[in-house]
C-alpha cells in the first residue's frame, strides 16, 4: 500500500526540492518498490514527471491536496495550452 494518495502534494527531500502532485504510481519488480510519478504543470502548459522511490519524498505541508477532478482538469487546460507546442517528454527516473 503506497504511504501517498493521487493528489497529494509532496516535494521531493532535498534543500532545493522538486515538487508536484502524486499522479499515479508504478511497481519496481526489481526491488518491489512502489514509485511514485509526481507531476507538475507549468504556466504555459508544459507537463513535467519525475519518478521517485517513497523513500524520496514526502507531503508538502505548504500545498493542497489535489483532488482528481482538480487534477483532470489541471491535465485538460494543459493539453489546450500544449496544443500547437511540444509533445509531454517522458518521466526522468531521479535516484534510480
Amino acid at each position: 500500500m503506497p504511504k501517498f494518495k493521487r493528489g497529494e502534494a509532496v516535494r521531493q527531500i532535498m534543500p532545493v526540492p522538486y515538487t508536484g502532485h502524486v499522479h499515479r504510481f508504478s511497481f519496481d519488480e526489481t526491488s518491489g518498490e512502489v514509485r511514485v510519478v509526481m507531476r507538475r504543470i507549468e504556466t504555459d502548459g508544459t507537463v513535467h514527471e519525475a519518478v521517485f522511490n517513497e523513500n524520496q519524498i514526502e507531503i508538502d505541508p505548504k500545498a493542497k491536496l489535489m483532488s482528481a477532478e482538480d487534477m483532470d482538469l489541471h491535465e485538460d487546460v494543459a493539453r489546450k495550452l500544449r496544443a500547437t507546442t511540444t509533445e509531454i517528454a517522458e518521466p526522468e527516473v531521479v535516484g534510480a
